[in-house]
């Protein structure tokens, strides 16, 4: 399976697992201090995509990670994002790019979506 990283972060995909960020995020906030006790194959690999999703966010540049995580997680205006960065228009265009980029190379070399055969384009 191949995915774009803005459509991974924004919305779910209806395979054998319901993948997105934020399906991840809502699996690991059910878990949290409970881990143990998601015991079926499933719910740990969702666990384990979301520790992978979340390491390669964390590898990002702050500016990168912010835009990212304000605009496609968020979900947040983007012109509202921009200005409180600072940036401009094509400031903020190249640095999306380049965030979604960094993501996705980062994702790819994650041993979990290698597994399941999982790849990202920026």
């Amino acid at each position: 399976m191949q995915f774009k990283v803005k459509d991974f972060l924004t919305q779910y995909f209806l395979t054998e697992y319901w993948l997105g960020y934020q399906r991840l995020a809502m699996m690991d906030r059910i878990a949290k201090g409970h881990r143990d006790l998601f015991t079926d194959q499933k719910s740990r690999v969702l666990l384990a995509l979301y520790d992978e999703t979340a390491a390669g966010l964390d590898q990002l540049p702050e500016v990168e990670r912010t835009i990212l995580t304000r605009q496609y997680i968020e979900g947040e205006y983007q012109p509202i994002v921009r200005d409180e960065l600072g940036l401009k228009v094509s400031a903020y265009y190249r640095r999306q790019v380049k965030a979604r980029r960094h993501l996705a190379d980062a994702l790819n070399e994650a041993p979990t979506f290698q597994r399941l055969e999982i790849s990202f384009i920026p």
